[in-house]
């Protein structure tokens, strides 16, 4: 009844202006302003239930396709352009249920990306109960296969369990790790979730993610939530990849829910030479089924190569020196087209400064260079 609420608090608000207006204190007075309340809250109360079933409608239904054509800094200017399909935030459970990720591998596929990155929040609930809905991941096809980092709901419902049984589907969970993508020379790496810390977990380290990444090869960085960006920025990272705001879920909400995640809401921003993809995530949490001007989505992601940088980099034999190409802060180095009717913010700033900062362990993984599927 959230939306009855707001709507009975202007109707009252209507109301003491009208009764501090009517100078006639009278019995038909009184009456006529009574009947009048009486047809505005039963009118609001039938608006509520049709925004709340539009809302439901829309939070439900299988996710449009953003596409995104991105000039990815530092990329190789000789380099195959490299299609990535971006889902996140799927909440596996009672509503978003085997059919509906079936319906959504099928239209990831049919896009035939590069590579399928998934941006946290899996699901919601223990693998006994929720498992067989996501089965389903097993048959996302892509080149150079599918990654995914933890997002926070998973810590909730058994992160042990979950790591295992995503791993079991082929989907490669980037936990502070990463890999190089030989042919497009480019490093895919990611980080865990700060509720790790509550659960005694690994925490979110950007230094242990990307200390084996090659100096000269641009990073895409997979982290679930875009609050984490400033730790990015500050490192070798092109491109963030996250999800968790699920766009606000509601226009209106978008503020409220950008103040809770250092500014960053849905769309593009720029972090001096980091670019963050905050997306609007693919499903819909249980606790708030309702999605009304931020639609789910589907990313298509092309990350084009930088005219600006040298030829193929060699990671057997690295340059020693870095493109010289400067920084920009404007949205002119991509280019958007979307099938919702709602286009994703353009490139910007965060509403607010603030970093959010994470305690950082130490301890190592090798990188691994990933070949082309044949």
């Amino acid at each position: 009844m959230f939306f009855f609420a707001i709507l009975l608090g202007i109707a009252e608000i209507v109301s003491t202006i009208w009764r501090l207006s009517v100078k006639s204190k009278g019995k038909k007075e009184y009456d006529i302003r009574r009947t009048w309340m009486k047809h505005i809250h039963e009118g609001l109360l039938l608006i509520s239930f049709c925004l709340i079933g539009y809302g439901i409608y829309q939070a439900v239904k299988i996710p449009e396709v953003t596409r995104i054509n991105l000039v990815l800094k530092g990329m190789a200017s000789d380099a195959v352009p490299l299609k990535i399909a971006v889902l996140a935030d799927l909440h596996a459970d009672m509503i978003s249920d085997r059919g509906r990720i079936e319906a959504i591998v099928e239209k990831t596929n049919a896009l035939e990306p590069d590579l399928v990155v998934i941006a946290g929040d899996f699901v919601d609930g223990r693998p006994e109960e929720f498992g067989r809905n996501l089965e389903a991941l097993q048959f996302l096809n892509a080149k150079y296969g599918v990654y995914g980092v933890p997002g926070n709901h998973e810590y909730y419902s058994g992160y042990g369990p979950w790591m295992k049984f995503l791993e079991g589907l082929g989907i490669r969970m980037l936990l502070n790790d990463s890999v190089v993508l030989e042919e497009n020379h480019v490093v895919v790496a990611g980080v865990t979730d700060p509720a790790a810390r509550r659960k005694h977990e690994a925490e979110p380290d950007f230094d242990l993610a990307l200390e084996k990444a090659p100096d000269n090869l641009p990073v895409i960085l997979l982290c679930h939530q875009p609050k984490l960006a400033g730790e990015a920025a500050g490192r070798k990272v092109a491109l963030q990849i996250s999800g968790h705001t699920h766009g606000g879920m509601v226009w209106g909400l978008k503020k409220l829910v950008a103040r809770f995640n250092n500014g960053f809401v849905s769309g593009l921003y720029q972090l001096d030479d980091t670019t963050l993809l905050v997306s609007n995530g693919t499903g819909i949490w249980s606790g708030f089924p309702i999605r009304i001007g931020c639609p789910s989505e589907i990313i298509l992601l092309t990350c084009l190569p930088d005219p600006e940088a040298a030829g193929t980099f060699s990671l057997e034999n690295p340059l020693k020196e870095k493109p010289d190409a400067e920084a920009s802060s404007s949205a002119s180095s991509y280019i958007l087209e979307t099938y919702e009717e709602e286009e994703i913010p353009h490139l910007s700033t965060p509403d607010s400064g603030a970093i959010f900062n994470t305690e950082e362990e130490t301890s190592s993984h090798p990188v691994t260079k990933v070949p082309m599927k044949e």
